[in-house]
C-alpha cells in the first residue's frame, strides 16, 4: 500500500477520502429523484460542516469563473421557471458548492497527500476491475455483489468490468485522469512504483474492452512522449515525426484487422462518419443502428449543430434545466430506430448543456475550464474534450476530471505549500 513519510492529520484524511469518493461514480447509498446519492455527497456534507467550522483556518478563495457560471445558470432557470426541473437545478448548485469547498481543502494540502489520493484511486479501480473480470470469466452473477464489483452486461450477452463507475468507458476515463494527475504531481519520475501503476492502469483499461479506454491510453502515452522528448538526444528527437507516422499507420491497420471489440467499434464509427455517399441524417441513422452507444455520444451533438436553425428554442441562451429531455426527441425524430424516450440516451454535455443553457452557457463553462486548465499540457485538454461526449454538468465524472486538473494546475502555479 502507498506510504507517506509522516502521519496524516484528520483533514488530510478527509481530503483523500473525498477525492476517492468522487471517483466512485457508480456507487449509491440512495437517490434524490433520479439522481444517485453517492458516498461523495455524504463526504461533502461532512466537509461542508468542517469548512464552516474551520473557515478561519483554511483558504476561502472562491473560483470566480465557477461562480459566474452558476449565477448565469440560475438566471436562465429563473427565466424559464415554469418548465425547468427544480431537482436538476438543485443538483447543479450542490455540485458547484461542493467543488468550491473541495478546491479550498486541496489548496492547503501537500503534494504527497494529493499524490496518495490519486494513487489510491488507481489501485482501488484496478482491484475492482480485476475481481469483476474474474467474475465475468467464471460467469459469477450476484446482483447484490455487483452493486460494488460492478459488471456491465451488454445485449449480446458479453460482460465487461467497470470498476466503481457506471460504464466501462467512464471507469477508463477516471483511471486516465488519475494517472495523468499522479504523473504530473510526481514530476514524471521513473521508478518501480510508477511502472506498477502504469501496468495496472493499462491492464485494467484493456480488460474493460472500451474504445474510449484505448483512446485514453493513447493520450496518456502521448503525455509521456511529450515529457521525455527534451531528455532524448537530437537524433531521437528528429525521429519523433517518423514514430508518429508509424503509430498512426499501425493504429489504422489495427482498426481494420483487429478482432478486439473496442478497436472494431472505432473502425465502424469512422467508416460511417466518413462515407461520402450518405447525407448527414442517413449517417446518423446508420450509426444508431450499428452502435447505439457511439450514436448517443456523437449523434445528438452532430444533429444539434446541423439543425440549430430549425429548433424551437433559443440556442444562445438555452431553455433551462431539463429542457434537453424535451427537445432531444424532436431533434432526433427520423434518426432513432425506436422513437422512445430520448432522455435514456447518454448524450454527453455538448447537446444536453447547450439545450439547457445555450451556447452562452457553454462558453462560460469553457471559460471556467480554461481557468482550471490554462497551464496544463495538451493531454489534459484532450481528455477533457473526449469526456464532453460522456459527461454532463450534473455528473461526478465531469467534476472528478475538474478536480484532477485543479490539483495539477495549482501545483504548476506554485499555489501549493512545499
Amino acid at each position: 500500500m502507498p506510504k507517506l513519510n509522516y502521519r496524516l492529520d484528520w483533514r488530510e484524511k478527509l481530503t483523500i477520502a473525498a477525492i476517492i469518493c468522487l471517483s466512485f461514480t457508480g456507487i449509491s447509498v440512495g437517490k434524490i429523484g433520479k439522481a444517485l446519492l453517492t458516498p461523495y455527497h455524504l463526504m461533502m456534507g461532512v466537509l461542508i460542516g468542517v469548512g464552516l467550522f474551520y473557515a478561519h483556518k483554511i483558504n476561502r478563495e472562491i473560483i470566480f469563473s465557477l461562480l459566474i457560471l452558476l449565477l448565469y445558470m440560475l438566471g436562465v432557470n429563473a427565466f424559464n421557471i415554469h418548465t425547468v426541473k427544480l431537482t436538476s437545478v438543485l443538483y447543479t448548485i450542490i455540485f458547484c458548492i461542493e467543488m468550491m469547498i473541495l478546491y479550498n481543502f486541496m489548496k492547503v494540502r501537500t503534494i504527497p497527500v494529493l499524490k496518495l489520493a490519486f494513487e489510491l484511486v488507481l489501485i482501488l479501480y484496478f482491484i475492482n476491475v480485476m475481481i469483476g473480470f474474474c467474475f465475468s470469466l467464471v460467469g459469477f452473477h450476484v446482483p447484490a455483489i455487483e452493486q460494488i464489483i460492478r459488471i456491465y452486461h451488454m445485449q449480446s450477452g458479453e460482460t465487461r468490468p467497470m470498476g466503481w463507475s457506471t460504464e466501462p468507458s467512464y471507469a477508463a476515463f477516471i483511471m486516465a485522469m488519475a494517472y495523468l494527475a499522479y504523473n504530473h504531481l510526481n514530476k514524471h519520475q521513473l521508478n518501480k512504483k510508477v511502472a506498477k501503476l502504469t501496468f495496472a492502469y493499462i491492464l485494467a483499461s484493456v480488460l474493460m474492452k472500451t474504445a474510449f479506454g484505448i483512446l485514453y491510453i493513447g493520450v496518456c502515452m502521448f503525455d509521456w512522449a511529450i515529457h521525455l522528448y527534451p531528455k532524448f538526444s537530437k537524433p531521437i528527437r528528429l525521429m519523433y515525426p517518423f514514430f508518429g507516422i508509424i503509430i498512426v499507420a499501425g493504429g489504422s491497420y489495427l482498426l481494420s484487422n483487429s478482432d478486439v471489440e473496442a478497436l472494431k467499434r472505432l473502425d465502424t464509427v469512422g467508416t460511417i462518419l466518413f462515407d461520402p455517399f450518405d447525407d448527414n441524417q442517413k449517417k446518423m441513422a446508420k450509426l444508431q443502428e450499428k452502435d447505439g452507444s457511439a450514436f448517443g455520444r456523437i449523434g445528438p451533438t452532430f444533429m444539434l449543430i446541423a439543425e440549430r436553425e430549425n429548433l424551437k428554442f433559443n440556442v444562445y441562451t438555452g431553455a433551462g434545466a431539463g429542457a434537453a429531455g424535451i427537445f432531444l426527441l424532436e431533434m432526433l425524430s427520423g434518426v432513432l430506430i425506436d422513437d422512445g424516450d430520448a432522455e435514456s440516451l447518454d448524450v454527453g454535455i455538448i447537446p444536453a448543456f447547450v439545450i439547457d443553457y445555450g451556447f452562452i452557457g457553454f462558453l462560460l463553462l469553457w471559460i471556467f475550464l480554461f481557468f482550471v486548465m490554462y497551464n496544463l499540457p495538451i493531454p489534459f485538454w484532450l481528455c477533457m474534450i473526449l469526456i464532453m461526449f460522456n459527461a454532463n454538468i450534473n455528473t461526478q465524472l465531469l467534476w472528478f476530471a475538474i478536480t484532477c486538473c485543479l490539483a495539477v494546475s495549482m501545483n504548476k502555479a506554485n499555489n501549493h505549500p512545499p
